[in-house]
């Protein structure tokens, strides 16, 4: 069964040396986003404060807000790439993630070797990775250049072959942010249709875009964060609402 709870969780970064307190002085003390540690060469920013969530299969849920406030980061921590400072995090179930799709590539391995690797490394066996190579291929439009070294491709190039190879599972749990960048309409259609059939399967789905209307599509709960923190957690069009009157506040 698929579910995701936090509890009390938050989430520092230290920031060291000169870059601590140029940091400090510049941004932390006007904005209030971090607080200083006894040690002047050594600063923690506050990336998320004290979030407390659950939620459990069925659910579709747009985390909402402004940059900066905490969305990409609460997704990479109910992933497991960062760990919380302090509070906790169970999760059950598969979690597939559209995070940062493009880190992780083998620079000077091909693009056919590189759907292998992280086919294996998302837990397909070499055989079933082996199977998929076709339809990745095809789906991403890449023509020859999958036989060349990913440090040849474009951006849009890297970032449709990972989106090909991440969207060829069905998972549990399905993370997602902002991943539908790049590429021409005609393949941001076809990936946007994919991503539609990937969230109808998934058992719980997370997402995170500044698109309302991919989250109008397919949200029924809405998470508004703001600095850090969750300001409202609650039926989808009310977050939207809270989020904007706020943005309308600061205005």
């Amino acid at each position: 069964m698929a579910s995701l709870n936090l509890r009390s969780v938050t989430l520092n970064f230290p920031v060291y040396g000169v870059a601590a307190r140029q940091f400090r002085s510049q941004i932390i003390k006007p904005l209030k986003l971090g607080r200083s540690s006894a040690d002047h060469n050594r600063l923690l920013v506050r990336a998320l404060n004290s979030v407390t969530m659950s939620a459990s299969a069925g659910d579709r849920i747009a985390l909402i807000g402004g940059n900066g406030a905490g969305k990409s980061t609460l997704l990479k921590l109910m992933a497991g790439i960062y760990e919380p400072t302090s509070g906790v995090i169970e999760r059950r179930g598969t979690i597939r993630t559209l995070l940062d799709m493009s880190s992780g590539m083998e620079e000077d391995t091909s693009g056919r070797d590189n759907i292998v690797i992280r086919a294996r490394y998302m837990g397909a066996s070499t055989k079933q990775a082996k199977a998929l190579v076709d339809e990745i291929v095809d789906f991403a439009e890449l023509g020859e250049f999958i036989d060349l070294p990913i440090r040849t491709y474009s951006a849009g190039m890297r970032i449709r072959l990972a989106f090909s190879i991440a969207t060829s599972f069905n998972a549990d749990v399905m993370l997602i942010d902002e991943v539908l960048g790049a590429g021409d309409a005609a393949f941001i259609d076809k990936a946007t249709a994919r991503m539609t059939n990937i969230i109808k399967n998934a058992g719980l789905v997370v997402l995170a875009t500044h698109a309302l209307s991919l989250s109008d599509a397919i949200a029924q709960r809405g998470i508004f964060m703001k600095d850090g923190r969750i300001a409202f957690d609650g039926p989808y069009q009310e977050a939207v609402a809270a989020y904007m009157a706020s943005t309308h506040a600061a205005a």
